[in-house]
């Protein structure tokens, strides 16, 4: 068996070779920056696979890069009602009131972000953008548990 064969094996078995060839054809769409075209793929995709967190997300990205910001919106309140606390579409949730002028709800979707992802670098440069201060969050070796012991060695 390919390694091909394999993948498509662990697909659900509900997925048509149509439906799949919708999404592959977004992200190609998306790679290529035709980003309107891809939000098409995408939309026609989600007619088949309605709970795909991770495409209705890149709809939402697609629509966004292509200025469509109230479609990108309808996306993204899609992707969070799979799976609001992720902390990616937060981040693109705050690009998007960023690009509408909304800084307040932009900061406030950043701040999420952060809290949900701590090692986000991008929500910590986006809110920094904005004139956040942030606190910077110390290196494990510099934690005083690990200080201590190495002032006892």
């Amino acid at each position: 068996m390919t390694i091909k064969d394999h993948l498509k094996s662990l697909l659900p078995k509900s997925l048509s070779a149509e439906t799949i060839a919708l999404r592959d054809e977004g992200n190609r769409l998306r790679d290529e920056g035709k980003f309107a075209d891809a939000a098409e793929c995408y939309e026609r995709y989600l007619d088949a696979k309605p709970n795909d967190f991770s495409i209705w997300v890149q709809r939402g990205n697609c629509l966004k890069d292509s200025g469509a910001l109230g479609a990108a919106n309808a996306a993204y309140d899609e992707a969070s009602k799979l799976n609001p606390n992720d902390a990616d579409l937060n981040l693109q949730l705050g690009h998007l009131m960023k690009l509408q002028g909304k800084r307040n709800p932009a900061l406030s979707y950043y701040k999420r972000s952060l809290e949900l992802n701590p090692n986000l670098s991008s929500a910590r440069h986006e809110l920094r953008s904005l004139g956040v201060k942030l606190k910077e969050t110390a290196s494990p070796l510099q934690a005083p548990a690990l200080q201590r012991k190495s002032a006892n060695v």
